[in-house]
């Protein structure tokens, strides 16, 4: 097993002492790659047993916080759809890596920004947690996306049919994200509702949909209330 493994190894067995001396005997394992491009940053980021110490170690010691793998993922992408009880640090991770200058507008090859993958492949935890780390709520998805029914999705579109889909809408509008605003196809979050519930006017998904409409209509009405106090 060479250092770079080693130092893998290490990360996953959360061996601080180990992880130290093989960076100081060479610091360049830090950015060191793997077959796709991961650094050990990503991989202590991605992994179900990360840990704090262990990543502030690799930032403390010099690891390019910005570097992408092939298909475009950078360490913020990797923290996001990490299950189990790694999930539940979320919070501090994207803080972490925000606060030593990861970069929240970064797209991988699917075009995501780091909270697009938490929108469309992660929890609401996930989404909470990079919002209140500085993520844009209103990102938008390019035209050559994927999954294909994303295409120039705003954030609010792209959250109706994932995982805690109205959990991850209501953090969504709270950071401000505006449920008015075009996509690249020039429709707003109702336009795209109204679609969906054309082409889907029954079942489980339909009912869902129906459920993010009164959603958003419901924190849409309240904010013109305000308004009109104000």
């Amino acid at each position: 097993m060479d250092g770079f493994e080693r130092l893998f190894s290490a990360i996953d067995d959360c061996d601080v002492s180990t992880m130290r001396q093989l960076i100081e005997a060479n610091p360049l394992l830090l950015n060191q790659v793997d077959s796709i491009g991961a650094t050990a940053l990503m991989h202590a980021v991605g992994g179900i047993n990360r840990d704090i110490a262990i990543i502030q170690l690799l930032l403390d010691s010099g690891a390019a916080v910005n570097c992408q793998t092939r298909e475009g993922y950078s360490a913020l992408h990797c923290a996001i759809d990490v299950g189990f009880e790694a999930n539940l640090i979320c919070r501090e991770v994207f803080a972490l890596l925000v606060g030593a200058g990861a970069d929240l507008t970064l797209r991988q090859h699917y075009g995501w920004t780091p909270l697009m993958r938490a929108v469309v492949e992660g929890t609401a935890a996930e989404v909470d947690a990079i919002l209140s780390a500085g993520a844009d709520p209103n990102d938008t998805l390019p035209q050559n996306t994927l999954p294909e029914f994303n295409a120039g999705c705003t954030t609010l579109m792209a959250a109706v049919p994932t995982y805690e889909a109205e959990a991850k809408i209501e953090l969504l509008l709270r950071a401000g994200a505006d449920p008015w605003m075009r996509d690249s196809k020039g429709i707003t979050f109702f336009d795209f509702l109204a679609e969906c519930q054309s082409e889907h006017p029954k079942g489980e998904f339909a009912e869902k949909i129906n459920r993010c409409e009164s959603l958003v209509l419901k924190h849409v009405n309240g904010f013109a209330r305000c308004t009109l106090i104000d």
